[in-house]
């Protein structure tokens, strides 16, 4: 049996809770918006219950091993100017700066520059003005039309919030002729309160997968955004999703002990997993903690570190990351859950992706 206790000291390293859990720990954006709450019972109400599991499954750093570096430092056909990488489920998805996504299955080497990929390009004048540079993306398989739902925030010099939705269909695990009717669905242009720094829209966006959920942040920032969308489903067909900001100072970013507040700078990624563990990335180099990022949903603190080198030095950056068990498919060079693009920048672009394996205990909890 779970003991709250000893849950919370084992998490957070906290032993007094004289003000009660939920004052503690709970993150005060939820006293204003309760159903934003990521774990709910079956009367829809904060879940203790839930929120003790998920804490105390956490996954550590030691959990984790870096496994490879595949491709390494290479020009491919995804290299220029890449920004960011969800997935289907067979696809690797790659958002690049110049508007474009490109699909790349995930049984073909990466470090290849064979033929069998496939883009999609928004034009200038299906974007708001000043918003010309993609971020990173995130993707949801929406099961009531069989498609699959991609969302990249979009920089520029606006500074309300721009996220780009585009919807496809996976053709399976031999595909002929690419992601079918893959389509833009349009964008959203939404303020979203106090910015920090430099950097005043957001740079990456996530769905929550449990929920009509997303979450976003700025470049610098002290907080997460979140956002309520709806999916808008006509037959088989999906349509430009309605988004709207939840207001108030989002969810605070704290160090670990969740007691005081943790500015990230140059936030270039995120992806949230099904067990509602959010994971951004931060573009600084090891001896500013560059890497990737845990962050604890319900109490906003920061729980996991994975340090990687590279950021904000020598024309390199770490930009987005994405989630996925890639193991079943044994595709060449990679292997592992967790993946993260880091861009060289120069006259010809150059890509690497690094590559972690969980431990097999923790690959569910992940």
């Amino acid at each position: 049996m779970l003991s709250l206790r000893q849950v919370v000291q084992d998490t957070f390293g906290i032993s007094n809770l004289s003000q009660g859990v939920r004052a503690r720990l709970w993150d005060d954006f939820y006293s204003q918006h309760p159903t934003a709450f990521p774990f709910q019972n079956a009367q829809s109400r904060q879940s203790l219950f839930q929120t003790l599991v998920h804490w105390d499954t956490w996954p550590k750093a030691a959990d984790f091993t870096s496994t490879a570096t595949y491709p390494d430092n290479k020009v491919t056909p995804y290299s220029q100017n890449i920004q960011g990488v969800t997935h289907s489920e067979f696809y690797w998805m790659f958002s690049l700066r110049e508007r474009e996504l490109m699909a790349w299955p995930v049984g073909q080497d990466l470090d290849s520059n064979l033929s069998q990929s496939y883009t999609i390009q928004a034009s200038s004048t299906q974007l708001p003005a000043g918003y010309n540079h993609y971020g990173d993306s995130d993707s949801l398989y929406v099961s009531q039309a069989d498609r699959w739902l991609t969302v990249t925030a979009v920089e520029g010099s606006g500074e309300p919030n721009c996220f780009v939705f585009h919807s496809f269909q996976d053709p399976g695990p031999t595909p002929q002729s690419g992601p079918g009717g893959w389509s833009f669905l349009g964008y959203r242009v939404i303020a979203a309160g106090p910015q920090v720094g430099f950097g005043t829209n957001a740079s990456w966006a996530v769905f929550n997968p449990g929920g009509s959920l997303m979450y976003s942040s700025t470049f610098n920032t002290d907080h997460i955004q979140v956002y309520r969308y709806s999916n808008a489903v006509a037959g088989s067909t999906l349509e430009l999703p309605n988004v709207t900001w939840l207001g108030d100072d989002g969810i605070k970013i704290k160090h670990s002990s969740a007691d005081t507040t943790l500015e990230l700078k140059r936030v270039q990624g995120g992806v949230v997993s099904s067990n509602m563990r959010l994971y951004v990335t931060v573009d600084r180099d090891l001896s500013e903690q560059g890497g990737i990022y845990g962050i604890d949903l319900v109490s906003g603190a920061n729980l996991l570190y994975l340090p990687s080198g590279g950021g904000d030095v020598l024309n390199e950056e770490l930009q987005g990351q994405t989630l996925w068990n890639v193991d079943p498919f044994n595709p060449p060079g990679v292997n592992g859950q967790l993946h993260l693009v880091v861009l060289n920048n120069g006259i010809t672009d150059r890509v690497s992706l690094r590559h972690w394996s969980a431990n097999a205990a923790v690959i569910t909890h992940l």
